[in-house]
């Protein structure tokens, strides 16, 4: 389960967690952001959310007991690296499918609101007419 002071974690759960669980809240956070005609840096503030509380379940899961968020950060009178490296994938996982949630959204509210003006170009995008 160790092997080294940055990188402990568990295959399964990392999977499960990460990617389906949280990857799939991601995921409609982006497309509830984008529905609602909200700015992008909502998204990236909620997706900051999301790695925190995914890392927190992580975190719980793999150690089999439950936590205060400060006993994560904080572990023996110092900042915990290994949190800090996880939360910074985590973030980004959840931003990768945050955007790609939002932009095809986007897209797809664009072309079915405005049908006049602007046509389909690709998943993520759309062009005028």
């Amino acid at each position: 389960m160790t092997s080294g002071i940055v990188f402990y974690f568990d295959v399964a759960t990392t999977i499960v967690v990460s990617i389906i669980m949280f990857g799939f809240l991601a995921y409609m956070t982006g497309a509830n952001m984008a529905r609602n005609w909200r700015p992008i840096g909502h998204l990236v503030f909620y997706c900051a959310l999301l790695a925190v509380g995914e890392r927190f379940m992580a975190h719980t899961i793999v150690w089999h007991r439950f936590y205060l968020l400060l006993d994560i950060f904080w572990t023996d009178g110092e900042w915990s690296v290994a949190f800090d490296a996880y939360i910074f994938i985590s973030f980004v996982i959840c931003l990768t499918f945050g955007f790609l949630a939002y932009y095809a959204t986007r897209a797809s509210l664009m072309v079915r609101q405005y049908p006049w003006l602007y046509e389909r170009s690709g998943p993520f995008g759309w062009r005028r007419r």
